[in-house]
């Protein structure tokens, strides 16, 4: 059965301001109670939207991470062959310093499965990694790190994300890593 189409405006004055805010929202898979699966109603755009809250294990939670908004980017890159076509997923982004807690931060999300929540400058916020129907599909992190140069550029670490999946938007509540 094909997909039904329907009409979509222009999105004259619509809000629709390019680029990531300055931070966005991690958590290990192992985090989560439930990870919510799409809406399994019909109205347009209920198939890439996450449906209702993420809940997480007694203490977990997404931990809130500053990404310099001048660089922060989300792309949605069409892969596969004709009949089997899906998307890769990425985010990109950078986090000024170049220090011990941000180089553990880096060398520790290369080797975890994560869901991550991207604000966009739009107001919706994308998510890379779901649950699938048997198996978390986590994304993926890749992390370079920059000490710049005495006479310019800058000291951090870069990070792209990525993820085989569907573009899905998350409207639900964001809850944060508690506090000590």
């Amino acid at each position: 059965m094909g997909y039904a189409y329907k009409a979509i405006d222009r999105n004259r004055g619509v809000e629709n301001a390019p680029g990531g805010e300055q931070a966005v929202f991690v958590a290990s898979v192992d985090d989560f109670e439930e990870i919510k699966k799409t809406k399994t109603t019909t109205e347009p755009g209920d198939s890439c939207t996450i449906d209702g809250d993420h809940t997480f294990k007694t203490g977990k939670g997404f931990a809130k991470i500053y990404m310099s908004d001048e660089v922060m980017q989300a792309l949605m890159e069409s892969i596969s062959e004709a009949g089997s076509k899906q998307y890769n997923i990425k985010a990109m982004g950078y986090l000024p310093g170049l220090n011990p807690v941000n180089s553990e931060f880096a060398t520790a999300i290369q080797n975890d499965d994560v869901i991550l929540l991207v604000p966009l400058r739009n107001g919706h916020v994308l998510q890379l990694g779901y649950m699938g129907t048997v198996v978390a599909s986590g994304a993926k992190c890749a992390s370079s790190g920059d000490s710049g140069i005495a006479s310019g550029g800058k000291a951090g670490h870069s990070f792209e994300f990525s993820s085989y999946q569907r573009p899905l938007y998350y409207e639900g509540a964001i809850t944060e890593v508690p506090t000590a």
